[in-house]
């Protein structure tokens, strides 16, 4: 459930800071991840149609889970804010300072 939840924040988050595919691929990463989820669960409760596969549904919703907490980690390392002590501040006429 806390996956989903994530998905749902960083897909507002990246709508904000004008990333829309960063968006929708959280969006969609959730959603997806829930179905699979869910469809795993009904499987493990022995019903008939679905018990044969649920491990499939829930190694599917696993990976994507997972690729999805990697690629957002590499996005996070290569938009790294800078430090708020590094960034220099112009006080006036030819002087600097950092905050």
């Amino acid at each position: 459930m806390s996956l989903v939840v994530a998905c749902f924040v960083f897909a507002r988050r990246f709508a904000r800071a004008g990333a829309p595919g960063w968006a929708w691929g959280s969006v969609l990463c959730g959603v997806g991840f829930a179905v699979l989820m869910g469809l795993a669960n009904v499987g493990f409760a022995q019903d008939g149609r679905l018990e044969n596969i649920a491990g499939l549904f829930q190694r599917l919703a696993v990976t994507l889970g997972l690729a999805w907490q990697a690629l957002l980690g590499l996005y996070l390392l290569r938009h790294r804010p800078e430090p708020r002590s590094a960034r220099v501040v112009p006080e006036g006429r030819g002087s600097a300072r950092t905050e």
